[in-house]
């Protein structure tokens, strides 16, 4: 209802006005409609890189709504949905507006998301971006086949793939349905975007859009970690954003350990691989490069003098003669491993392999399919890389996998670089920009998550994490991923004494490190929604729970959680708990199985 409310009378506002002003933004932005960017509004709040704010216009009165608001605050996207005739309907399918009207006057201070529904529609949208020269849009749809149509026909702009009803779908399925689609960003339902499934996404270079439908669910959008919130009712989901007032994360940094750990591990080792994910790695960045008999080894530079007891271009030699110079940068000696002895390191727990292709030899990707064949591990891996020639070959030869350009990207240079992210299909890790307003205004409300490279020392860790950025690809990954820095919290185990729950109540959370360590904490729940399983009035419901836990001076946020009122616990489609606890001796040995499942995993 408040909803309903809200878009009513923004609907009216901007009618009975005309499209007159609203107030100011709260913060104010640098423009860059000089550049050809839309410049995005950036809301006030002390939340963490907060998700951006993506508008579905489905209703005459929402577009109304769109217009009235462009010089205050206004969504960072606005879903259009376009006809067969290049129209502008609502979710009726009636014509609400003209497409071309409609773009050219919200582009320069929203993101127009073209939405289509058919292969005429498709068309009809790529004839359009065609003929405007539009490059700072997306196109979206239920579809991936669409949304690839009209992407293979405007490769400059971005792709969305709404997966609507799919929360029993496996997240790799979603995964390599949308990298075939020529997608970036993933859409999906509120049950579908579980913490469980946004992280797995985000952690392999897609980007998690999730749909809210009331209040609790722009809360459960953020605890979600999602990197943006779509809803009917912009207002109250910026409302939801600027309602944090202290600092807080829901979505904690990716832990790239670059090179494993070379501080104290041989680089590009075996060693160092397993060490790096025993301390928390979520990520381990290594370089490959082939051999002339056409093995993928992991090396970073061409000359092997550096890191080994030989000398010579690692290039020039075949894999045997590779074999006969063994690591020699701390204690005891290793060989040079190949990528087959790599992957062994990733099958069990969820670290990913950021493969990076050190090579201009395109042959090496032809080989990395034929070792992904052998080995069924398209799920562990993405691939990143320096030259355009070989993201191009990954296209043609493993269009599947998610891939990143490692390129320097910046204020400066974004808009002339956009367009290589949609021709390559690609996400990006950058050596540039590290600010938060890069980070939030020009990728986040692009629909692209802000991988960054290299955090040499404790403190850039730090900064980083202030600063919102996403993937952290740096060389004190035991620091990161040690008990200095929380992971996630997630709930702990309830007693069936302490009652029912209200917003302030106390309980029980796990604070998850990065290593698989648990603190065992008292947390407050801050969103609460009483609901039913069924219409039958002998149902006592259940609670469905967000709660926050501060340690220090950070504040973290759980994902949303179910606590029934008979005090059974169980899991929102993915949560750690998961059977009824009648009494607290039974949620502390659950408490503690927990603990053990997590350091299994991560081991």
């Amino acid at each position: 209802m408040k909803k309903a409310i809200s878009c009513l009378c923004a609907a009216l506002f901007g009618v009975l006005l005309g499209g007159a002003l609203l107030p100011a933004p709260k913060r104010a932005a640098a423009a860059t409609t000089a550049t050809g960017l839309s410049d995005t509004y950036q809301a006030e709040t002390a939340l963490v890189d907060p998700p951006t704010v993506v508008y579905d216009v489905a209703s005459g009165s929402a577009l109304e709504t769109l217009f009235a608001s462009l010089t205050g605050m206004r969504p960072g996207n606005a879903i259009l949905h376009v006809n067969a005739a290049g129209e502008v309907v609502d979710r009726y399918g009636d014509v609400i507006g003209d497409l071309g009207e409609t773009v050219a006057r919200i582009k320069r201070t929203v993101i127009p998301v073209l939405a289509v529904d058919s292969q005429e529609a498709a068309d009809a949208a790529a004839n359009f971006v065609k003929e405007s020269g539009l490059v700072d849009t997306a196109v979206l749809s239920e579809d991936p086949a669409l949304v690839k149509s009209v992407r293979e026909a405007c490769p400059k702009i971005r792709g969305i793939v709404y997966f609507r009803d799919m929360g029993a779908e496996k997240p790799y399925t979603l995964l390599k349905t949308a990298t075939l689609g020529k997608a970036g960003v993933v859409m999906l339902d509120r049950e579908a975007a579980t913490y469980e499934t946004v992280t797995y996404l985000q952690a392999r270079f897609k980007t998690v859009w999730a749909v809210s439908e009331d209040e609790f669910g722009d809360y459960a959008a953020i605890a979600s970690g999602a990197a943006g919130v779509v809803t009917e009712d912009f207002f109250a989901t910026y409302d939801a954003i600027s309602s944090f007032t202290e600092t807080t994360y829901a979505r904690m940094p990716f832990n790239v350990a670059h090179r494993g750990l070379p501080t104290s591990h041989h680089e590009n080792s075996v060693s160092g691989t397993r060490a790096a994910i025993e301390a928390g790695a979520t990520h381990v960045e290594l370089d490959g490069k082939l051999t002339t008999d056409g093995e993928i080894v992991m090396m970073h530079d061409d000359a092997i003098d550096r890191t080994t007891d030989g000398t010579g271009n690692i290039e020039s030699m075949t894999l045997a003669e590779a074999k006969t110079h063994l690591l020699d940068m701390y204690g005891e000696k290793e060989e040079i491993p190949t990528l087959k002895e790599i992957l062994p390191l990733f099958e069990t727990g969820d670290a990913v392999l950021v493969f990076e292709i050190k090579t201009n030899n395109t042959a090496l990707v032809s080989r990395l399919k034929e070792i992904l064949d052998e080995t069924d591990f398209y799920e562990h891996i993405v691939v990143i890389a320096f030259g355009y020639p070989n993201l191009a070959e990954m296209q043609k030869v493993l269009p599947e996998v998610p891939i990143a350009d490692l390129n320097s990207y910046s204020e400066k240079n974004f808009a002339e670089k956009l367009p290589t992210l949609g021709e390559y299909n690609c996400a990006i890790s950058t050596s540039g920009s590290k600010t938060k307003e890069f980070n939030e205004k020009y990728l986040r409300d692009r629909g692209i998550l802000g991988w960054y490279w290299t955090q040499e020392t404790e403190t850039a860790v730090d900064e980083a994490f202030e600063n919102g950025l996403v993937g952290l690809t740096n060389n004190v990954g035991a620091y990161f991923g040690g008990k200095n820095h929380t992971y996630r919290v997630v709930f702990g185990s309830r007693s069936p004494e302490t009652g029912p729950l209200s917003v302030g109540s106390e309980i029980p959370v796990l604070a998850v490190k990065y290593d698989g360590t648990t603190v065992e904490g008292t947390g407050e729940v801050v969103r609460l929604e009483e609901r039913k399983n069924s219409s039958d009035p002998r149902d006592p419901g259940y609670y469905e729970v967000i709660a926050k836990y501060v340690s220090g001076d950070m504040t973290y946020y759980t994902p949303a959680f179910i606590v029934t009122k008979n005090v059974e616990i169980t899991a929102k489609k993915g949560c750690h708990a998961s059977v009824a606890l009648p009494s607290l001796a039974l949620g502390a040995l659950l408490s503690a199985a927990l603990v053990l499942v997590w350091k299994k995993i991560k081991n």
